[in-house]
């Protein structure tokens, strides 16, 4: 593999929604390893070696198999490839995770005469209204297939899609300036409700700074259940209002 190329490659990958393994990393069993993990791709000089991190993907968290197509430019020549289940990043603690893979392309080389498409899936895009050239001021984005565990600010795996879209946006687009608000309904306390709302609405404003978005660009706030958007009474409208939304604050121009 040569510098003075770039790389196109493409590999179906999906995770268990049951896998085992004998021995965690302390050497004990501890029952199914299904912490969602990311593949790196990396080049090197010896087999085993990882001189350079071609390209990494998000956490592998659907369990339906998709491909994703890549595209790299090494900034060296390397004889071997070598592909990694890595942990989430930043990560606290190593954790046992696995990725399946299947499918793996050729690697094939072309000229470097555009820049580099790396889009990771074809996935349909979540929240189609996060649109810079459709938004405004002040509009409002509820954000749809995020999902906390029960009574947490903690994210199930099947949220990770939706907000790395929101970063990718933000990342994209750094004029942009927004809030994100955290809602409940009006079951629990008050005081509860606050908490638990602007718990959430933290939760997925430091996922964005920890990948890399300025905090001075994100607000947050828990608004508890002062604005629901359903009629409280029915188990549905309950569930409309227990929601996290984005609000454009500002689009410099």
């Amino acid at each position: 593999m040569s510098n003075k190329y770039c790389y196109r490659f493409s590999i179906y990958l999906s995770k268990s929604e049951v896998y085992k393994r004998n021995l965690d990393t302390d050497g004990t069993y501890k029952g199914d390893n299904t912490t969602p993990a990311k593949l790196r791709v990396w080049g090197g000089s010896n087999l085993g070696s990882k001189d350079e991190l071609l390209w990494e993907s998000e956490l592998i968290i659907n369990s339906r198999w998709l491909n994703f197509n890549f595209e790299f430019n090494p900034k060296m020549n390397h004889t071997y490839i070598m592909l990694e289940a890595y942990y989430k990043t930043p990560f606290v603690f190593k954790y046992n995770g696995h990725i399946l893979v299947d499918k793996a392309s050729d690697i094939v080389p072309f000229i470097c005469n555009k820049p580099l498409d790396t889009t990771k899936t074809n996935e349909p895009k979540i929240l189609k209204e996060l649109d810079k050239s459709i938004l405004k001021e002040g509009q409002t984005i509820k954000i749809d297939k995020l999902y906390f565990k029960a009574d947490s600010s903690s994210f199930k795996d099947d949220s990770y899609p939706v907000l790395n879209e929101i970063y990718e946006f933000l990342n994209s687009n750094k004029e942009i300036i927004i809030e994100i608000g955290g809602h409940t309904n009006n079951t629990p306390p008050d005081e509860y409700c606050d908490k638990l709302s602007l718990n959430r609405a933290k939760s997925v404003t430091n996922y964005l700074v920890e990948k890399g978005i300025s905090s001075n660009r994100i607000l947050y706030r828990g608004y508890g259940k002062r604005n629901p958007i359903a009629p409280n009474s029915t188990p549905e409208g309950r569930k409309k209002n227990q929601r996290v939304e984005i609000k454009i604050i500002s689009i410099k121009k």
